[in-house]
């Protein structure tokens, strides 16, 4: 059997809540569907269909990650869009300060998930918090896609099984791995 996941960092609810919040004051409501708060995370690599009695594998070297990075901080640096600002189908809140650990990190879970069959992203990793998917046509991410002093303890790493339903993803935690390390 396969479940489909990904590892992630979790913010506190507080921010996910502000997150959420934010995103609705921006004036492209009509076009979007937005990600429950709960929801909201900082995507460290998807995973796709994995199997099952894969996942205990995929925690040891989670587990053997978050002892080599110590917590740090993580400021969110401001709103963006995918593919563009002018055309946008994904709203994010992207990170300012912590972006180089979390790249860190995300290029030791590579290297330690790779012997294991999961493909390298071959994309240079962009740390950033989904908020909103356009619903239609794409949106105009506006001067006022603005906030200021989001800053949360990441603290963790996160195994998550991802339920795909019609009233939206169901995240389910797999396993947690604390960042323990010296960082």
């Amino acid at each position: 059997m396969t479940v489909r996941a990904f590892i992630a960092s979790f913010p506190p609810r507080e921010i996910q809540e502000a997150l959420h919040r934010a995103a609705l004051a921006l004036p492209i409501m009509e076009s979007v569907r937005y990600v429950r708060p709960e929801n909201i995370h900082l995507t460290i690599k998807f995973l796709g269909d994995v199997q099952q009695e894969s996942l205990a594998r995929v925690g040891e070297s989670l587990a053997t990650v978050g002892e080599h990075h110590g917590p740090f901080e993580v400021e969110l640096s401001g709103f963006g869009a995918f593919p563009s600002e002018r055309r946008g189908r994904v709203l994010w809140a992207g990170a300012g300060r912590g972006s180089d650990r979390l790249g860190e990190i995300a290029a030791d879970v590579e290297d330690a998930l790779e012997p294991l069959g999961f493909e390298r992203e071959p994309r240079a990793y962009r740390p950033h918090m989904t908020l909103a998917r356009a619903h239609g046509r794409p949106f105009v991410l506006g001067e006022t896609a603005a906030f200021e002093g989001l800053t949360f303890q990441a603290e963790k790493l996160t195994l998550v099984r991802s339920v795909l339903r019609h009233e939206g993803a169901l995240y389910e935690p797999v396993g947690i791995y604390p960042l323990a390390g010296g960082g």
